[in-house]
């Protein structure tokens, strides 16, 4: 299976490392995280259209979705070229790897037409209510609350 189920490649991809810093930090079961480190992926249509996927890892590989270290690995060796190349990205890395490619061609396509993910979907509501993740295990009720 290609990348999108059509065969379309990209002219090229772009790979844009960010490090964010948090206004405080995020603790998980595996780690405390001070800083945002993801891999951002660019997919680029012949037409020039770029669309955006994020690759959601953290540092550390006892994450599901692997580390931001072999993600970058794998985007750069194996997931990236196998795309760009035409060839089909399953398998060849990281889950959040191959769906942040995944995420940045379907961008690319619904800009290229003009449309949003919504509009894609099919929703019948211009904004959805937001959400929060609170959680700090260990830490002070009250205080995550605040």
């Amino acid at each position: 299976m290609s990348v999108n189920g059509t065969g379309e490649r990209p002219a090229s991809l772009l790979l844009v490392r960010v490090e964010v810093p948090l206004r405080r930090a995020h603790r998980s079961a595996h780690e405390v995280e001070a800083v945002r480190d993801v891999v951002l992926v660019g997919w680029v249509r012949p037409d020039g259209v770029t669309g955006w996927g994020e690759c959601p890892t953290l540092g550390t590989d006892a994450y599901v979705t692997g580390s931001t270290d072999g993600a970058w690995h794998a985007l750069a060796t194996s997931v990236g070229p196998a795309a760009v190349e035409g060839r089909s990205i399953r398998g060849s890395g990281p889950a959040a790897a191959l769906g942040a490619v995944r995420d940045a061609r379907l961008d690319a396509y619904l800009r290229s037409r003009g449309l949003s993910l919504a509009d894609h979907l099919g929703s019948v509501r211009s904004t959805v209510a937001r959400t929060k993740v609170l959680a700090d295990v260990g830490g002070d009720p009250a205080e995550l609350a605040e």
